[in-house]
């Protein structure tokens, strides 16, 4: 029988297996906004997929502001001060309309988190897109999609609904700061 070494303790392996179910469950909830006809804008959270996090809407596609580097920096450091007061892990996702192929704005997430993060002393965990259809790890490429995603317990189902229902109150890019919010 193999002796198993194992890892070092200062590093933490994420449960795959739990941050995918997290992720079906954004899937879920993309998809009940859609079905209600609601307008889905682009979101960056950081925490918890499925459970608790810190939110930041962004502002619409077409805004030059999305386009300044400095912009998605500063954005990123408040929602990472957000997330880290509340005791948050720092896994990155963003919820957008579309097609589920990334997008050069995709990307563009990452080295801002990571700079934000790195002038606190910390990592982002990750970064993932999640849309109606499915989801994409930006690092590694990794994707999953569904033409029928349901939702298998009571308990799934009211937990979608739940998130569908926060991200409905208080999703709009307000022009500042001040939009940033944690559930």
């Amino acid at each position: 029988m193999p002796v198993r070494i194992p890892t070092a303790p200062s590093v933490e392996e994420p449960d795959l297996s739990l941050l995918h179910d997290g992720l079906r469950l954004e899937v879920g909830v993309l998809r009940v906004r859609h079905d209600h006809g609601r307008n889905v804008s682009s979101v960056l959270h950081l925490g918890v997929p499925g459970g608790h996090r810190a939110v930041a809407p962004l502002p619409a596609a077409a805004d030059p502001l999305l386009a300044d580097a400095g912009f998605r920096t500063d954005l990123a450091a408040r929602l990472g001060e957000l997330a880290l007061d509340r005791g948050l892990p720092l896994h990155a996702w963003l919820t957008r309309d579309g097609d589920l192929e990334l997008l050069t704005g995709d990307r563009a997430w990452w080295p801002a988190l990571r700079g934000a993060l790195a002038a606190s002393g910390q990592a982002p965990a990750g970064l993932h897109v999640v849309t109606k259809t499915g989801w994409c790890d930006v690092l590694a490429g990794e994707r999953r999609t569904w033409k029928r995603l349901r939702v298998r317990s009571r308990a799934g189902e009211a937990v979608v609904r739940q998130l569908a229902q926060e991200a409905d109150q208080s999703q709009e890019w307000t022009g500042s700061f001040a939009c940033i919010r944690s559930t």
